[in-house]
């Protein structure tokens, strides 16, 4: 079994060449279970599967879905797309029990994903890595304090 502390080295030196890592936005694949927002119903979330995606420029997508009951949407833009388990941790866990990640938007960006939904920020020493899913910050952080305190962390599993 690898030494807990190894495992943890390993992971903040993949995180930071992994490029999912790298963008605040994140990517969805094809059969990637998400929520898609309704148009005019912000706050109404409906749970689908990606089933394709048009990105001709580079900067955003926009994604085609099937809903659970099987209607298919087309032209769902980015800022309307969340991964499923990112929607249900971040419905179902406040902010403020966070520890180490922060919610950040730019309310003056011309990116509608950055002004509305934004990215998550872990505070590294002095600069912040940014991570574009919650759950990655989260671990992230995790990981971090594990790093931080080396000895005084004990395998449980």
């Amino acid at each position: 079994m690898r030494n807990l502390l190894a495992t943890v080295m390993d992971y903040e030196v993949n995180m930071r060449k992994d490029k999912r890592y790298i963008t605040k936005k994140p990517v969805f694949a094809i059969g990637d279970s998400v929520m898609v927002a309704e148009h005019n119903m912000p706050n109404h979330w409906r749970p689908a599967k990606i089933i394709s995606y048009d990105d001709e420029d580079g900067s955003s997508r926009i994604y085609h879905v099937k809903l659970k009951n099987g209607q298919q949407v087309d032209d769902i833009e980015g800022h309307q797309v969340v991964l499923e388990k990112e929607y249900f941790i971040s419905k179902h866990v406040n902010e403020s029990v966070w520890k180490g990640v922060q919610r950040v938007v730019d309310k003056n960006s011309s990116d509608q994903w950055a002004r509305e939904v934004g990215w998550y920020a872990v505070r590294y020493g002095v600069f912040d890595e940014s991570f574009a899913q919650l759950s990655d910050a989260l671990m992230a952080y995790d990981l971090l304090v594990i790093a931080r305190k080396k000895t005084e962390v004990k395998r449980v599993i």
